[in-house]
């Protein structure tokens, strides 16, 4: 019987889906270039795009030694619009509006404050 033939991975294309946050640390005097996704891939370089560089090197590399190695690899986050529909009780819509008025926010940015400070 023949053995089936284990499909490549694509690492430069899968790599382009993963975050990747890149920061100055004054323990380093370098900027890193973190991907939260992957434990320990990190990076840095001396500028924000070198570091931006190599961070995306470093995405490829942990993906393929991970693939190589048989270790799971984490689905990527999903980009998120910043927007979402929420269905509310008419009362409810009434005094999120009387409470944005009385202290001069948009109804988005009064709720958006109350969420920011439950999360």
């Amino acid at each position: 019987m023949a053995k089936a033939k284990k499909k490549k991975l694509n690492a430069v294309d899968l790599a382009k889906e993963y975050q990747l946050f890149v920061y100055w640390s004054d323990e380093d005097e370098a900027y890193l270039a973190e991907a939260p996704e992957l434990k320990g891939c990190i990076s840095h370089g001396d500028t924000e795009k070198e570091a931006l560089e190599n961070g995306r090197d470093a995405i490829v590399s942990w993906l393929e030694a991970a693939d190589e190695f048989k270790v799971p690899i984490p689905i990527p986050t999903k980009d998120f619009s910043g927007q979402f529909v929420v269905r509310l009780g008419k009362s409810l819509h009434r005094d999120l509006a009387k409470k944005a008025q009385a202290e001069q926010l948009s109804l988005n940015q009064l709720v958006q404050s109350i969420l920011r400070k439950a999360v």
